[in-house]
């Protein structure tokens, strides 16, 4: 009976809260880079949030830092995991708000990274990535200047972009 008990409450518990997810997707454009975008189940959805998007490459340093050297920007680079709950949370919040978005548009050539998967791992490795996510800005020859691990909020993610930006000039 008690275990009767627990698994119903198990899968109320699990349905009830599959209803109101939020859940983060990437849409690929004709140059092979992705945008973080914010879907939800609910009818309420905030316009400015579709209309600008972090931009990303994924998966290709040799393409983001070739980009960053004709456009002499920074690189902003996301080290993740798809396990990283973490790392999802900022997919979902961080990297779709609409002043996130516009100022990394504007000012880096911003890559996504899967730190375990493909050349992810030796990229992780050169940059010294210990924790998930591991947010990174480097200059467009690949030396590192500054480097952040663990969630950041929105206003965190802005001071990391605007103090990159002042030790590259």
């Amino acid at each position: 009976m008690k275990q009767s008990f627990f698994i119903l409450l198990l899968l109320i518990f699990t349905f009830g809260s599959c209803a109101k997810k939020t859940s983060s997707s990437y849409s690929k454009s004709k140059n092979n880079s992705y945008s973080a975008s914010k879907s939800r189940s609910s009818s309420k959805s905030k316009s400015s949030s579709s209309s600008q998007r972090m931009v990303f490459i994924k998966q290709d340093f040799a393409k983001a830092q070739a980009q960053a050297k004709k456009q002499n920007k920074p690189i902003f680079i996301d080290f993740y995991t798809s396990w990283c709950g973490p790392c999802k949370k900022m997919d979902r919040d961080v990297f779709s708000d609409r002043r996130v978005s516009k100022y990394y548009n504007e000012n880096y050539v911003s890559l996504k990274i899967n730190a375990e998967q493909g050349d992810g791992r030796a990229l992780a490795d050169k940059y010294k990535v210990k924790g998930f996510p591991t947010l990174c800005v480097i200059d467009p020859s690949g030396k590192m200047i500054s480097q952040v691990v663990g969630y950041q909020a929105s206003e965190d993610v802005l001071r990391l972009g605007k103090k990159g930006l002042s030790k590259m000039k």
